[in-house]
């Protein structure tokens, strides 16, 4: 059975009739904090306790976990990674650290060592009490501290929409990340813009992109190609899913 993320989190959310406004790259940079709010998480989990109950017990599936686990199966068939004893995965923006959960139902014998990373403390604080033999870390993500090229897989869910600077968030992931970026829960439309908004009772940003200005951004400089994409939900066509893998030879050609 499958349940929309999206209708349950205007359930939580108090404010989702809060009217949206435009706003310009110039003024986003009051935002960049605006994910350390400590009450967010907490509000977050009400909503992740449910769908993980509901996927654990209960048998029903999230199209946002779906196209997750759809993006994880290609990989995990990939020349890079299948023959691979352990794939490391990063989570940057990991929040209370839900997605180990949700990587573990999907694959509960399949060697992953998963690594999580937010800067809001209250985040990493929660995800070390749900789980705590896993390697949470307060980090940036748009500074990561990692080595280069340690994790096999970055997972990034949702923070390329909320991030006011895009380009500090890519170079940063990418330097960490060996074969393979999965962009989760971005904003697609015709044409990029920015909306102040209101998430978990907190204001934010809202940033859109257009499917060929993320290519741009993973292909340039960050030396990534596309290799796959879908929208998320059948009924909102604006929320995607995308794979980008590190193009070895631009890689090794710049050296």
């Amino acid at each position: 059975i499958m349940t929309s993320h999206g209708q349950l989190f205007e359930k939580i959310s108090k404010t989702k009739n809060v009217q949206e406004t435009l706003i310009e790259q110039r003024d986003t940079h009051p935002y960049i904090e605006a994910w350390k709010n400590p009450n967010m998480p907490v509000i977050q989990r009400k909503l992740v306790d449910f769908e993980l109950n509901e996927l654990k017990n209960n048998g029903k599936t999230f199209e946002v976990y779906e196209a997750l686990k759809t993006a994880l199966d290609l990989l995990f068939k990939d020349k890079a990674l299948k023959d691979l004893k352990n794939v490391s995965i990063l989570d940057v923006g990991c929040s209370t650290g839900y997605y180990y959960d949700v990587i573990k139902h999907y694959y509960p014998d399949k060697n992953i060592t998963y690594v999580g990373c937010d800067y809001n403390e209250k985040s990493i604080e929660l995800a070390k009490k749900y789980n705590e033999n896993v390697a949470f870390e307060v980090q940036d993500a748009t500074e990561l501290k990692y080595p280069e090229k340690v994790f096999d897989i970055v997972l990034a869910s949702g923070i390329l929409t909320y991030v006011p600077d895009t380009y500090r968030l890519l170079d940063s992931i990418t330097k960490v990340c060996k074969h393979y970026v999965i962009l989760h829960r971005v904003n697609i439309r015709k044409q990029p813009f920015i909306l102040k908004s209101y998430v978990y009772d907190n204001e934010v940003i809202k940033k859109y992109f257009t499917v060929e200005r993320i290519k741009r951004l993973m292909g340039d400089r960050r030396k990534f190609q596309y290799a796959y994409g879908q929208m998320i939900y059948p009924q909102n066509p604006y929320s995607a899913i995308f794979i980008f893998r590190r193009d070895y030879f631009a890689d090794a050609v710049s050296m």
